[in-house]
C-alpha cells in the first residue's frame, strides 16, 4: 500500500485533527533511520528501504510520525522551532518526544503495528534508544478480554 493512502486512512480513522493540515510525504535514501517528521515544514520523510515493509509495519511507522504531527499541530511556530532545536541537542528531550509519540500511537489503537515496527528497528539497530522498546510496548498493549 502506498504511504499517501495509508496516511489518508489513518487521518480519517484516528488523527482527525490533521484533516486540514495533512503532512506531505517524501522518500529519502541519505539518512540511516526509517522516518522523521519535520514540524516546521509539516513533512514526513520515509526511507526508501521501508518500501519492503509489510503494511502492518508501514502503519506502525506512519502512526508514530502522525503522532508527532498531531502533537506539533497544537504548538505555535516559535514553540515548534524551539522544540526542534532541543530535539537535536538534548537526548533527554528527544527521548521524551519519541516516547510521547509511541504512547499516542498506542492510545489511538496502533499497538500491534507499533510493536511490529519496533521489532524491525531493534533487529537492525539494536535496542531502542529513544522510543519505547518492544518489551515496553507489549506492557502497554491493551489486555484481551
Amino acid at each position: 500500500m502506498r504511504y499517501e493512502k495509508i496516511v489518508d486512512k489513518l487521518i480519517k480513522n484516528n488523527f482527525l485533527t490533521l484533516k486540514k493540515r495533512k503532512p506531505k510525504i517524501f522518500e529519502f535514501t541519505i539518512f540511516r533511520g526509517y522516518a522523521f517528521y519535520l514540524p516546521i515544514l509539516n513533512v514526513i520523510g520515509i526511507n526508501k528501504k521501508c518500501n519492503k515493509f509489510s503494511d502492518k509495519e508501514k502503519i506502525g511507522l506512519l502512526a508514530h510520525e502522525l503522532s508527532h504531527a498531531e502533537q506539533s499541530s497544537k504548538l505555535r511556530l516559535s514553540q515548534n522551532i524551539f522544540l526542534f532545536i532541543y530535539y537535536w541537542f538534548s537526548r533527554k528531550t528527544r527521548k521524551k518526544i519519541e516516547v510521547q509519540a509511541d504512547k499516542l500511537a498506542i492510545k489511538k489503537g496502533y499497538a500491534k503495528e507499533s510493536l511490529a515496527m519496533t521489532k524491525i528497528y531493534e533487529k537492525e539497530f539494536g535496542i531502542m534508544r529513544y522510543g519505547l522498546s518492544a518489551r515496553q510496548i507489549k506492557a502497554l498493549m491493551p489486555k484481551k478480554i
